[in-house]
């Protein structure tokens, strides 16, 4: 007997599908676990830019990366060079240090324009201070190099403007960039003999850039690659669980609807209802139902009972197809001759039409997939979010830009927009080929 050849499509189809399962496996080991685990805390994600492209569209923008710099020790001082040929000067420069001396941080341009920004107590190695928001030095620094009087409001202002262009006038608002190695250095601030850092103390520098990442930050500094790879294993979870709740209630209510009694008239009462219902609100009304709001006005909802909501309410379609397959087989004459020399229907059903079922029903599972997804998705944007998932992410990416930016963040939206598009393509090609190669209606 020929072996059938399984077309290219399919074969690219079922890699995509399995890159996304191995994904969803080993996602969460493939970034920082404490990434997730601190996912809605705050202050954990204080020192990442907010609202930070990803680093690729950084390289094509110029935009500066956030980074850290190495510093090296000489007559009791810690230099860093910073070598700066970005478009736009870093949003902020962040000094971390155990030393408990008052220090003074000076940055030296390649014009050899000599800048102190800071001068007092750090505040260890696990917080830092952040250079750009000491303003009494930049009024000083603004009068010195903008022209501008001390009375400018700097706050939310980007001040390192003023650091990193020429001294003219309007050099905060309309800089002219000055690219070069930048000298940050770092040293004991009291003028007292023999105080001065050793080399034993530590002091690090990182400059916060406006890209961060393979997907860059939302509106709180939170890593949206971290995220996205965290919150794949739940989609997938979802996506599957639900699709195969919807083909076993479209399979109960199909099958029992096309027998007669009173179970088989409940059942096709059901499977009409289903597919009339309006899915999204209905949906959306139900998780509120099974759910609980959060302070933060999210619906929070166990994915299981998710899972069996979402299968219930997709499988109306399925199960009216299936009532329409058992009873087309029930008429046919090897049922007849079955039920003849003494098979119950249970028998029938499990013995002949479950044949004709299988590969139906495998067929409807993949395309019931990818709409289980794009439904949790959807419903992230009513801020429905069952775990953390492509659903809460998206809901996230909601509640984040009305709040912080009123608009939404491409690099957020994309990930979880292409991974549906991907997979819902990739299942509808292994869905045709199974209804071409093996089911018969």
């Amino acid at each position: 007997m020929k072996k059938r050849k399984v077309p290219k499509r399919i074969a690219a189809a079922a890699t995509i599908i399995s890159l996304y399962v191995t994904l969803a496996i080993l996602g969460p080991y493939l970034t920082n676990p404490e990434h997730i685990k601190n996912w809605n805390n705050r202050d954990y994600w204080e020192y990442n830019p907010s609202n930070a492209v990803p680093t690729f569209y950084g390289r094509l923008k110029n935009l500066p990366p956030t980074e850290w710099l190495e510093g090296t020790y000489t007559d009791g001082k810690l230099i860093f060079e910073y070598d700066f040929r970005y478009s736009e000067s870093p949003t902020d420069i962040i000094l971390f240090s155990d030393v408990r001396k008052q220090l003074k941080v000076t940055i030296v341009t390649p014009l050899n324009d000599s800048m102190v920004i800071f001068r007092g107590y750090p505040y260890g190695l696990e917080e830092g201070v952040f250079l750009a928001r000491n303003y009494p030095f930049y009024y000083k620094l603004m009068t010195e190099r903008c022209g501008a009087t001390p009375s400018y409001i700097l706050i939310f202002k980007p001040v390192l403007n003023i650091v990193f262009s020429k001294p003219k006038e309007d050099c905060l608002e309309n800089p002219e960039l000055v690219h070069g190695t930048y000298k940050i250095i770092v040293e004991a601030a009291s003028r007292r003999q023999n105080t001065r850092l050793e080399p034993n103390e530590t002091v690090r520098i990182m400059i916060q850039g406006k890209s961060y990442g393979a997907l860059g930050t939302d509106p709180i500094g939170r890593d949206v690659w971290a995220g996205f790879l965290g919150s794949t294993r739940e989609s997938i979870l979802i996506a599957v669980m639900g699709a195969i709740m919807t083909m076993l209630f479209a399979l109960f209510l199909g099958t029992v609807g096309a027998t007669s009694g009173i179970a088989g008239r409940l059942a096709n009462l059901i499977s009409r209802g289903i597919t009339v219902i309006p899915l999204l609100p209905f949906a959306g009304a139900m998780a509120i139902v099974i759910g609980n709001i959060t302070p933060d006005y999210i619906i929070d909802t166990n994915p299981v009972w998710l899972s069996v909501l979402l299968g219930f309410l997709l499988s109306g379609e399925a199960s009216r197809n299936i009532r329409t397959i058992v009873k087309q087989e029930l008429r046919k004459g090897y049922v007849e001759s079955s039920v003849a020399i003494g098979g119950n229907m249970w028998w029938v059903l499990t013995k002949h039409i479950s044949k004709v079922l299988i590969p139906y029903s495998l067929h409807q599972l993949s395309l019931a997939i990818p709409r289980v997804l794009a439904l949790l998705t959807l419903m992230g944007f009513f801020s429905i979010a069952p775990g953390f998932n492509w659903g809460s992410l998206m809901s996230q990416t909601v509640i984040m830009g009305s709040l912080y930016t009123y608009r939404f963040n491409w690099w957020q939206v994309l990930p979880v927009g292409i991974s549906i598009a991907v997979l819902s393509i990739s299942f509808t090609l292994v869905a045709t080929w199974i209804e071409e190669e093996f089911v018969r209606v």
